[in-house]
């Protein structure tokens, strides 16, 4: 939610030959870190992302992986998704 993957494929489409996507790593002490930085930046998205991150993780990735794929289509950037 705060990344903008379009934005992403936007600035780099004449620059790079490939794209690399992880998603969060959320276990133990990155989360807390996480929990925190959300609280002091962005606020209204902490109910969602522990939402996503306690309850729907694998539905969050699949749609993920579908938005990335169709703009690596969009934008002709070939792209590798660890997640």
């Amino acid at each position: 939610m705060i990344t903008n993957l379009k934005e992403i494929f936007e600035i780099c489409h004449d620059q790079v030959n490939e794209i690399w996507f992880d998603t969060l790593n959320t276990k133990s002490a990155n989360w807390q870190g996480l929990i925190k930085t959300l609280k002091k930046y962005f606020p209204k998205l902490l109910p969602l992302y522990q939402n996503i991150f306690q309850n729907q993780k694998l539905e969050y990735e699949t749609q993920l992986k579908k938005k990335i794929i169709f703009l690596s289509q969009e934008f002709k950037i070939p792209c590798k998704i660890y997640f």
